[in-house]
């Protein structure tokens, strides 16, 4: 029979931690486990269609936010009603030990709080409900130690890495992928600048833009492709015509062509306030691109030579130094480092399956 987890998370929009969840579900053997999803009333989300393709379900819930009662019973039922022994919650903060005990309260055997970034908001108040997480969940994963720090204080003996793993060898470089995805941007010529990621607080996309304005000042044959959609959109591209960069900057929302895109860049921007890990950075190093990255990046991400890391205290004169240095910089294949490094999914994925299938027959 096969096993049903049941992955609790806001949206199953376009993001890093969507992303990585996707990556382990297409990668595992879903005659033995099969994904189920618990998402905010809401979408249609980006990765839906593709879900019930692989034979997933999504259950929609009332968003704390709007009936907090309401959220809680929504969400009892679901667990109710499809018999789930195991439910694997994906948060950034404490809060969400209500829905652990939730969990717990539905008899739910195999209960996994997993860590996806190393800051958050309202810190006094994690802090102070930190602690009772470890008394509800029975898992503890984090996609690296500073996030599983976050969430579940320093001293977890029973915390699990699990790695944001891709699919190495389809973001692997290639110079015809690359001269094909030129030209059907009309970008053939140009010195591309890129970022991939929600156009959030955290992903830091007014300093992107800041950065990109003093890269344009030294070389206007430059250009800025920025993937993602979020709240600050308006306000970006409010910013972006302040700055004198409407034609130079191009928002392309959400893609499904990621991997293409990488091809076409010729360096990488990642200067987060904050991180778990940053997948992006690492689909970044597979398509051997070079990446500057800010200080508050988890050291962990630095797979390649291709990461450096900068202080936001710099100045965006400073990143666009960086960034200039990469014009006509040999692209590596990387995928070897990929898989030595254990980012690659295929191995991530077996270590999850069996993960799941053990946990729930002891």
């Amino acid at each position: 029979m096969c096993l049903r987890v049941l992955h609790f998370v806001g949206s199953m929009d376009c993001g890093g931690q969507e992303t990585m969840i996707m990556n382990f579900y297409r990668n595992i053997d879903r005659s033995k486990v099969q994904f189920d999803f618990v998402v905010n009333d809401g979408g249609p989300y980006f990765y839906e269609e593709e879900i019930k393709t692989l034979g997933g379900n999504m259950h929609r819930v009332a968003p704390k936010g709007r009936t907090f009662v309401k959220n809680l019973l929504s969400i009892k039922k679901v667990i109710a009603d499809g018999g789930y022994n195991i439910v694997h919650l994906h948060t950034s903060h404490a809060i969400s030990v209500i829905n652990l005990l939730l969990f717990r309260l539905a008899g739910v055997k195999v209960i996994i709080a997993h860590s996806h970034t190393n800051f958050g908001t309202h810190v006094f108040i994690h802090r102070m409900i930190r602690p009772l997480i470890k008394y509800v969940a029975n898992h503890y994963f984090a996609c690296s130690d500073e996030a599983g720090t976050w969430l579940f204080g320093k001293q977890l003996a029973d915390l699990k890495i699990l790695k944001n793993s891709i699919d190495s060898q389809h973001f692997t470089y290639s110079e015809q992928k690359r001269k094909e995805i030129r030209q059907k941007l009309g970008i053939d010529s140009k010195f591309v600048v890129g970022h991939i990621g929600r156009l959030t607080r955290a992903k830091n996309h007014f300093f992107i833009l800041e950065t990109f304005k003093e890269i344009y000042n030294k070389n206007n044959n430059a250009i800025l492709l920025l993937c993602g959609e979020g709240e600050l959109k308006e306000q970006l591209l409010e910013k972006t015509e302040q700055l004198g960069l409407a034609r130079a900057v191009f928002f392309l929302g959400l893609r499904s062509d990621t991997a293409e895109l990488l091809q076409s860049m010729d360096v990488f921007l990642f200067p987060s306030l904050y991180e778990g890990l940053g997948i992006a950075a690492i689909e970044a190093q597979a398509a051997g691109l070079k990446v500057i990255a800010s200080e508050n990046v988890p050291r962990i991400v630095k797979i390649t030579n291709l990461v450096d890391f900068i202080s936001l205290k710099q100045p965006p004169e400073t990143w666009a130094d960086a960034a200039i240095r990469a014009i006509g910089r040999e692209r590596p294949n990387t995928h070897e480092d990929i898989v030595k490094a254990g980012y690659d999914v295929k191995d991530s994925a077996t270590w999850l399956e069996n993960f799941y299938i053990t946990a729930n027959s002891n």
